[in-house]
């Protein structure tokens, strides 16, 4: 009895070890190479969860789908020759592309988008605030490369045993499959996070970092379906049939000209707030007191990755961005509506794009084509010699006077002919550099460092902001002008937690717990103030019906001088008590707006329309 349960345990191992990697070769070079490569995912997938939060750990495919790859990343251990050299190269390869995204997740909270990889020249534009989202415990990743590759170089390589290496492989792949198939599949469950408020930036832990990046390719290269474009035209529909309900007409007349300013990352907190006793925004102050106005301090953020280019489609054109791939970058030749077309069709303004940037960040110059911008202006056209930080943007103040000078000689918009005119700053970007003696407030004490940083570059923004307020003011068309001034997105994301926990949370009641930005009307035909939560997606509606024009596309989004806004946005964590018709339209927006510009679905609808009044 006893020989034959030996010989049937030796039978069992022998089988087994036609399957699984031989012990001889887990003792070996090959383990060395497999471990430091599963703690290399792993220290990334604790960093990540540091920046969002901690709730990935807890699903078993981040562990499974973590050593698969790392089973992988392992291969070069079995070369004799140079494997100790090939798998520290290939673990600094991934070191690289682990930190890029760190450094971009601590900052919008999602892996980089696979189109974005091609934007080395954002990347150089962007330096100061690369460098700013470092963190001394990033040094672990290039450690951890160093010990792994010591302790591998130190032990001899064992053989290759093709069969077990490729079971084993494929055990652990099928454990992280396994896992998925409740959620529909890997790609499925991925797109069903991305679309949840507490795992929106989970699957690069879940399912390793190339995984979500190939679903995110999987996304873009496939097709809109049937289904969503029958969803998106029965979004366009009901829309559209909503529209006489939803807007009554301005009391006034309408005015002739639209300058609309998107200030970089402006959250509307600093408004009407002072930090050790000093006005952080005092024109602003001023504009929001003024009878005039119009003033909303609780406009959503609905910015995406495309963050600047994805504020300005949000609120030019009433359409809601995709989120991947950055709709800039991919779908440029899509019909897009847009203030310049509808300006231009109501009273023939010629529409102007100012902006410090470049042609080529996030694609604008064909993005400005395709919103129909008449003339743009992009940083190669302007005086750069004052700037601050790495960035060669002119600050806001050299781009103000400059735009102001051009304005005075009629080089652009001649004072008393129609005109829309889009300015972008770039001050209050990130790192938030502003040059001491440009600094019109000192702040000291004991704060978080960006709190005290982010003052300073939005009340350096608001002396630019009031300079060139009052010289719209000395126009002679000043009465037929409305003046818009809107946060592109969001400024503080990470360091918003921090700020408001700090020191038991004595900033909480000055900073926002969420991303609003301010959308504020000057010399509004309806002034006014709302204190109501409403989208970005909401401003191209809101500032159409300011300006008493009746437009051919309404906009996703619902005038908040309307009659029927609900105080809700999609994405807004804070879902309203009732569910009526406008509320079920707003939570279609993100993905109807994506199959919206992505099938085109615009282009037969408005194409006749603003084509005949070129």
């Amino acid at each position: 009895m006893v020989k034959t349960d030996n010989t049937r345990t030796r039978r069992w191992r022998k089988a087994l070890r036609g399957f699984l990697l031989p012990s001889s070769l887990w003792h070996g070079r090959f383990t060395a190479a497999f471990l430091g490569s599963w703690a290399t995912l792993l220290c990334f997938d604790l960093l990540w969860c540091a920046s969002t939060n901690y709730r990935p750990l807890g699903f078993t495919a981040t562990y499974t789908s973590s050593a698969t790859l790392a089973l992988l990343m392992a291969l070069p251990a079995f070369l004799r020759r140079g494997g100790a050299s090939i798998q520290l190269a290939l673990l600094l390869l991934a070191d690289i592309l682990l930190e890029a995204n760190l450094m971009y997740g601590r900052t919008y909270f999602e892996e980089i988008p696979p189109s974005s990889y091609l934007l080395a020249g954002n990347v150089a534009e962007f330096g100061d605030s690369i460098t700013h989202s470092l963190r001394l415990y990033d040094l672990l990743l290039p450690l951890l490369a160093v010990v792994t590759w010591l302790t591998v170089r130190r032990r001899r390589p064992a053989g290759f045993h093709l069969k077990p290496y490729f079971c084993t492989l494929l055990a652990a792949a099928a454990a992280t499959a396994l896992f998925s198939l409740p959620h529909g599949g890997i790609t499925a469950h991925i797109r069903s996070l991305k679309n949840q408020c507490y795992y929106h930036s989970a699957p690069p832990v879940i399912y390793t970092l190339p995984a979500a990046l190939a679903a995110d390719l999987l996304e873009t290269g496939a097709s809109e379906s049937p289904e969503n474009i029958a969803f998106a035209e029965d979004y366009i529909n009901r829309r559209l049939a909503m529209e006489p309900e939803c807007a009554t007409p301005a009391a006034t007349p309408r005015r002739r000209n639209l300058v609309f300013i998107l200030v970089e990352s402006l959250e509307a907190w600093p408004v009407g707030k002072e930090i050790q006793g000093q006005t952080i925004t005092p024109n602003l102050n001023r504009l929001v007191a003024d009878s005039a106005t119009w003033y909303c301090p609780r406009v959503y953020s609905q910015a995406g990755s495309g963050r600047s280019i994805d504020g300005q489609l949000l609120m030019t054109t009433g359409l809601y961005p995709t989120r991947n791939p950055v709709y800039s970058m991919s779908y440029f030749g899509s019909t897009y509506p847009s203030l310049a077309k509808e300006l231009r069709s109501a009273n023939g303004a010629h529409s102007y794009l100012l902006t410090g940037d470049r042609a080529n960040t996030w694609n604008q110059a064909p993005m400005a084509e395709a919103f129909g911008i008449d003339t743009a202006v992009y940083r190669d056209d302007w005086d750069c010699s004052e700037h601050f930080g790495h960035t060669h943007n002119p600050t806001d103040k050299s781009l103000y006077r400059q735009i102001t000078a051009r304005m005075r000689s009629g080089e652009i918009w001649p004072e008393g002919t129609p005109a829309l005119v889009e300015i972008l700053t770039f001050s209050t970007h990130h790192p938030w550099v502003i040059d001491p003696d440009a600094r019109l407030i000192t702040l000291e004490g004991d704060a978080p460092r960006h709190l005290f940083e982010y003052c300073t570059a939005v009340n350096y923004a608001d002396a630019a902001i009031g300079e060139f307020i009052d010289y719209l003011k000395s126009r002679s068309d000043w009465p037929e002008t409305m003046v818009v001034i809107v946060g592109d997105h969001e400024g503080l994301n990470n360091p918003r937690r921090e700020i408001r926990e700090y020191d038991g949370g004595i900033y909480s009641s000055l900073v926002d717990e969420y991303a609003f930005i301010p959308f504020m009307v000057i010399n509004a035909p309806v002034p006014g103030h709302r204190d109501a939560v409403m989208g970005q997606i909401d401003v191209y509606s809101t500032v159409l019906h300011q300006m008493g024009i009746t437009p051919v596309w309404p906009g996703m989004g619902f005038p908040a001088t309307g009659q029927r806004l609900p105080s809700y946005a999609a994405g807004y964590p804070e879902t309203p008590a009732g569910c009526d018709s406008i509320t079920r339209l707003i939570d279609a927006q993100p993905q109807a707006g994506a199959t919206i510009i992505a099938a085109d679905l615009l282009r037969h609808r408005l194409a006749y329309h603003f084509n005949s009044h070129k």
